[in-house]
């Protein structure tokens, strides 16, 4: 947040810095949000795309200015760390951004969340440092107060930072796993009858949704134990399952007709 602040309000303070700031007008649209998870691969994005006029820049609004904020982002993302971090962060956000945007979507199709969770993990799992490892042997040109230096990753750094990917990797997948437990699956999945889109035609209407609606009447119709503070409160059931099984076959019947409806005045 540090480095939207710089570029977002350097424009009135210092004519160079104004003109420098122009560089990097992009990110404005960019800034990360915690309420806004997409933001966030976008700004990585954006930083990788620019990162060495961004350390130069920095360093020149340090030397026009003396300004030890933007020093000292130079300094971190010049670092080993910084550069890892980002060239990281590049690879695994872009990864969760694009399970995010296929469960955002406005028609959905939860019903093929085991696959979208499937290959999430997997494309998790096989996140290297396959960028970092192309290019340790490579002269990577970093900024120190406003000189340029050419900085060489050690093996044993390579190393080090391939054991800590590892652990936020496991960390990574060790979410996922309990925010998508195998009975959330289910129930999301099951949900997924509700869809006006996966609605069968009307001569396999008879067993649409059947185990579905087994899954939801199961779940919603028994009682749950909750706690809290130490408490155990028991929530009664929220529906009676045998009558939302009976009235399931009432009501797939209507809702293909009021899709058919709804499809005719579409044409029309």
């Amino acid at each position: 947040m540090e480095l939207w602040e710089i570029f977002g309000s350097v424009s009135s303070i210092h004519p160079r810095r104004q003109n420098l700031s122009k560089r990097f007008s992009q990110y404005s649209s960019y800034q990360p949000s915690d309420t806004r998870w997409l933001s966030q691969e976008r700004c990585i994005r954006a930083i990788y795309r620019e990162f060495p006029d961004l350390i130069i820049t920095l360093q020149q609004l340090y030397e026009a200015s003396g300004d030890a904020e933007a020093y000292g982002l130079s300094a971190v993302l010049a670092s080993f760390t910084g550069i890892a971090s980002v060239v990281f962060l590049c690879e695994v956000l872009d990864v969760l951004a694009r399970m995010n945007a296929i469960m955002q979507r406005k028609h959905a199709d939860f019903s093929k969340l085991p696959v979208i969770l499937k290959a999430t993990t997997d494309q998790l799992v096989e996140s290297q440092i396959s960028q970092l490892k192309e290019k340790h042997g490579i002269t990577l040109n970093t900024v120190t107060c406003g000189s340029t230096r050419s900085r060489w990753f050690s093996i044993s750094t390579i190393a080090e930072y391939r054991t800590q990917v590892a652990i936020i990797i496991d960390a990574l997948l060790e979410i996922i796993k309990s925010r998508f437990t195998d009975k959330a699956v289910e129930i999301i999945t099951a949900m997924s009858i509700f869809n006006p889109s996966l609605l069968p035609t009307e001569d396999s209407l008879h067993s649409y949704g059947t185990e579905e609606i087994k899954v939801l009447a199961e779940f919603y119709g028994k009682e749950a134990q909750v706690q809290y503070a130490g408490i155990t409160y028991t929530s009664p059931p929220l529906l009676d399952k045998d009558d939302l099984l009976s009235e399931w076959k009432i009501f797939r019947r209507a809702f293909l007709l009021e899709k058919k409806s709804i499809w005719n005045i579409k044409l029309k």
